[in-house]
């Protein structure tokens, strides 16, 4: 499976509708909230992508909407509400094939990315493309948020900490005494008098 880890943020700025998916009918709500928002959309004439996004949000909401281009605040319907949001860290997968793969294929992912020891966090999406006639063409990009991985110690940095430490002495209380403090192949090897 063929997933990159993207740790650049990726901006969204959609305009679209929000629900509720109770017993995970992710499909039923999201085909629900796409027709209401093309309806609107058509109907106010706004340019826009084409590009479906559909936004899983947490507590089992969702938001399904579309970016659009140049359009007048004055000509955006009162049932299309914004949505702007940042991935700071994500999984980007292209899924080919039919939409019904989708929810399995979702599951491998977090699967992988489980044993790859990421967290995953909120949002994650589906963006859809254009429409082919055949399903086995079909592209659906995935991206899942990720939470940031904690920065990593170099051993520069862990080296002037133990410097540091060293240098204040104890201040734990501890009734010990560091009889010498020598570097054995650059680590520090402390020895007390017990």
């Amino acid at each position: 499976m063929n997933i990159e880890i993207i740790e650049e943020p990726i901006r969204f700025h959609l305009h679209g509708i929000e629900g509720v998916v109770q017993n995970e009918r992710y499909a039923e709500v999201g085909l629900r909230l796409m027709d209401a928002i093309w309806q609107a959309v058509k109907g106010a004439k706004i340019p826009n992508t084409g590009i479906n996004h559909w936004v899983y949000l947490s507590a089992g909401r969702m938001f399904v909407g579309v970016e659009f281009r140049n359009a007048q605040q004055a000509s955006i319907p009162d049932l299309l509400r914004p949505l702007e949001f940042e991935l700071k860290r994500s999984m980007k997968h292209v899924h080919v094939g039919p939409y019904q793969e989708l929810p399995r294929k979702w599951k491998d992912l977090q699967a992988e990315l489980i044993a790859r020891g990421e967290i995953i966090g909120s949002p994650s999406l589906e963006v859809y493309g254009h429409h082919w006639a055949e399903p086995s063409k079909l592209e659906t990009t995935i991206l899942i948020g990720l939470q940031p991985k904690p920065e990593r110690a170099t051993c520069r940095k862990l080296a002037a900490l133990t410097r540091r430490i060293w240098q204040a002495g104890p201040t734990c209380g501890c009734d010990f005494d560091i009889l010498s403090r020598r570097s054995e192949n650059g680590v520090i090897v402390a020895t007390n008098s017990g």
